[in-house]
């Protein structure tokens, strides 16, 4: 396991990766709902890059961030019951008081769910409502489908640590193995998306796993792997029409990944006086916001008549005051959201 002090040290990188990602979403989303309205709309920038569309750059990040923390933080002495409390409690009152929020602005605008089978709330009361839209809409408003993969992964976690930790490079190669297996006959056997499917994406969360426990001690390993990284990176557009559009999805992640914490380390940006502290402060933000910005962002499609058809200063505008709602509603949340965690850990004795 890194000392306690690369820790600390890497929590900088970390955090400005997940703030980037967060932001990476939601343009994305106000984006992508201008295409989807008028294909001649002016966007605030491409749908994709390096031919992968920017939405999913971000969820990859977000994945690789989400494995590396939980690797970080993990400590084998604790048991596992107390891991999936501390999931719990990191995840369930974040959720459940975003969820009452955007409810209540939902009835106050005059909509109503027209589900009646009251059994697809239970979906929604534990958080995977998300993830089973491509089947039944329920009572969804918020996740989207990240929420259900997050908290599958949650699940597996201790089981994959300890195959990770014990065998690294085997279990990835294996992960890897039965990635391309499942691929090869997705069709067949899936009607969600393949890059939304837990099982596609392990190799994402593994990966971030591997970072922390084995490619990390090995600085060598780390610089080809960076080099490899700005190779792929530079010849992306060869690397796409060879591979499938998952595959090469999942390397621009990381390779993006490896290059922009190589970037933000040698910058020495955390030097800056009160910027890491800052930019840990957004990122405490990121769940939140993350919650609730799709909601922001359909409600002002369909407040603002034409807006997909704004020019450029105006659009950019209203997706600076997105993002500022965004994080804004995570800030006036989180004392609640505290709160309630504070509550609750007594309840469950954390």
């Amino acid at each position: 396991m890194i000392k306690e002090i690369n820790k600390k040290k890497n929590l900088f990188y970390i955090n400005v990766i997940k703030v980037l990602s967060a932001i990476l979403i939601i343009l994305c989303h106000y984006d992508i709902h201008s295409y989807y309205r008028n294909q001649q709309t002016i966007l605030i920038t491409r749908l994709t890059f390096f031919r992968v569309d920017i939405g999913d750059i971000g969820v990859s990040l977000f994945i690789i961030i989400s494995g590396l923390t939980l690797a970080l933080s993990f400590n084998n002495d604790n048991s596992i019951w107390k891991f999936y409390k501390k999931r719990f409690l990191a995840i369930f009152p974040s959720y459940w008081v975003s969820y009452i929020v955007v409810v209540i602005v939902f009835f106050m605008i005059g909509k109503t769910f027209t589900e009646t089978n009251y059994w697809k709330f239970l979906l929604t009361v534990i958080g995977i409502d998300g993830l089973f839209l491509h089947k039944m809409a329920g009572f969804y408003l918020i996740g989207e489908w990240y929420l259900g993969f997050i908290l599958t992964m949650y699940l597996v976690f201790p089981f994959l640590y300890s195959r990770v930790k014990k065998n690294p490079i085997q279990i990835f190669t294996i992960l890897f193995l039965i990635n391309i297996i499942l691929h090869m006959q997705y069709n067949k056997y899936f009607l969600i998306k393949e890059h939304h499917n837990p099982l596609m994406r392990v190799l994402d969360f593994s990966f971030g796993i591997l970072l922390t426990i084995y490619i990390e001690k090995r600085k060598k390993l780390k610089n080809i792997l960076v080099l490899l990284a700005v190779f792929y990176l530079v010849f992306y557009r060869g690397m796409s029409e060879m591979l499938p559009y998952e595959y090469h999805m999942t390397f621009i992640g990381f390779a993006l990944f490896l290059v922009l914490e190589y970037l933000i380390k040698i910058s020495r940006l955390e030097k800056i006086k009160m910027l890491p502290k800052i930019v840990a402060y957004l990122s405490s933000l990121t769940f939140l916001s993350f919650l609730v910005h799709h909601q922001i962002i359909l409600l002002f499609y369909e407040k603002i008549d034409d807006l997909e058809m704004f020019e450029y200063p105006k659009k950019f505008l209203i997706f600076l005051i997105i993002i500022l709602m965004s994080f804004g509603y995570a800030i006036s949340a989180l004392p609640a959201v505290k709160y309630i965690t504070k509550k609750l850990s007594i309840k469950l004795k954390i």
